[in-house]
């Protein structure tokens, strides 16, 4: 009984001294450096960079040469000791074999392997701007979380309030039993609302976590509030913007490639040089074979110019079709921020401002007996829902912009205008 007491006692201690999960406290810009230092996907996006890096660096030396040991068996003249391989004697050599490549293919896939290298720096750099423009919606719907969670929290304490108020008034008989009732569902429903508001903090926290490299379950405090700037740039600059965007750089990177995988294919029908040396270990001598060899073409190497030249084409269609497209994406994003900039600030001044003034009012004139408890309830509810939409309202400003930002290729510097939402 005594041990079994002293076991549950040194549990009870271990468990009191294992401590809590740490609180990890994070800006938006913290946030973006650990995720560009820890996201796998960007230390893979690395690994492939430094392979096209060494793949550029080796292209143009020559292929492998071949070097072995050699025998001649049986009688007749050869190239080395006829007089002695026709006593029908073995004969040992060794041989250094050097094939080159027809003239002009070292340039041209030296220049195929820089295109391809800065067609990987273009995809590293657009996986880049994709992995921020994550980070940043994720970080603020995290901020957004927060905000809703401490609405529900206000609603709470007010429905709390309120249900004294409604109790204390129905002891006095000024008030309905009917009153109090509907005070204590309201106040069940902030805790209710609250509880959801919690859940989708922590789903947030979930999103965030793993972006920055680490655990879903860490505790994340993320710092700052939702509050949009117009951007400084006009439509126009945003377009000049987005000439220099990663998706076009990889077009154009892979244009010029096909361009020189055509010249590569041309040259394939060229003369091929190779030397060939040969060392006789029996008895001692030397030889130096010098070829020139040139490729009877059956059809194969014709096709595959006609191959690239058709890849070449298709490039140039691609790079086409990319700057139509970022062009569209340019506008529809532009207009789509705009809108939603525009929408927040009218709606925090138009509708949310006139609510709050409301409510004070309506929530003075209860206390003191001049309204019903079921206007306060409308106004009230109402300003609680009208709250949750404009932290919605403003989560999609940040939302548009950081889309802007992405097709653009650069994030965009902000104004601090008055009446900024």
């Amino acid at each position: 009984m005594k041990k079994t007491l002293l076991w549950l006692l040194l549990l009870s201690v271990t468990g009191l001294a294992q401590p809590a999960s740490q609180e990890v406290v994070l800006t938006a810009e913290e946030a973006l450096t650990r995720a560009l230092q820890q996201h796998p996907q960007l230390k893979a996006s690395q690994a492939r960079l430094r392979q096209a890096e060494i793949a550029a660096g080796s292209a143009a030396t020559w292929p492998s040469a071949q070097a072995g040991l050699g025998s001649w068996q049986g009688r007749g003249d050869t190239l080395l000791n006829s007089n002695y391989i026709s006593q029908n004697r073995s004969d040992y050599y060794l041989f250094v074999q050097q094939q080159l490549r027809p003239p002009g293919q070292n340039e041209t896939r030296s220049k195929i392997a820089v295109q391809e290298l800065e067609a990987s720096q273009a995809a590293a750099r657009l996986l880049e701007l994709q992995i921020r423009q994550q980070v940043k919606d994720a970080y603020a719907a995290r901020l957004a979380a927060d905000q809703q969670v401490r609405l529900s929290q206000e609603n709470l304490q007010l429905a709390q309030e309120l249900l004294q108020i409604t109790e204390l008034r129905f002891q006095a008989g000024t008030s309905p039993r009917l009153d109090g009732l509907n005070a204590s569902i309201q106040k069940n429903r902030a805790d209710q609302e609250l509880s959801a508001a919690q859940s989708q903090l922590l789903q947030s926290q979930a999103r965030l976590a793993p972006l920055l490299g680490l655990p879903a379950s860490t505790n994340l405090r993320c710092t700052g509030e939702l509050t949009p700037q117009p951007v400084s740039q006009v439509y126009e600059s945003l377009c000049a913007l987005a000439k220099d965007h990663p998706r076009l750089q990889m077009a154009r990177s892979n244009l010029e490639a096909s361009h020189h995988q055509r010249e590569l294919a041309q040259q394939q029908g060229g003369p091929t040089p190779g030397v060939m040396a040969i060392y006789d270990l029996v008895r001692p001598s030397y030889a130096v074979q010098l070829t020139l060899s040139v490729p009877i073409d059956w059809g194969a190497l014709g096709a595959e110019v006609e191959h690239r030249a058709e890849v070449e084409k298709e490039k140039e269609q691609t790079l086409a079709a990319e700057e139509l497209q970022l062009e569209a994406d340019t506008g529809a994003n532009f207009y789509a921020y705009q809108r939603a900039y525009d929408q927040a600030v009218a709606y925090r001044d138009k509708i949310l401002q006139p609510a709050e003034e409301v409510v004070k009012v309506t929530r003075y004139g209860y206390v003191r007996g001049a309204i019903a408890y079921n206007q306060l309830l409308i106004v009230q509810q109402q300003l609680s829902t009208l709250r949750k939409e404009y932290v919605q309202r403003v989560l999609e400003v940040h939302q548009a912009l950081h889309a802007l930002e992405l097709v653009v290729g650069q994030s965009l510097s902000r104004q601090n205008p008055e009446g900024k939402p």
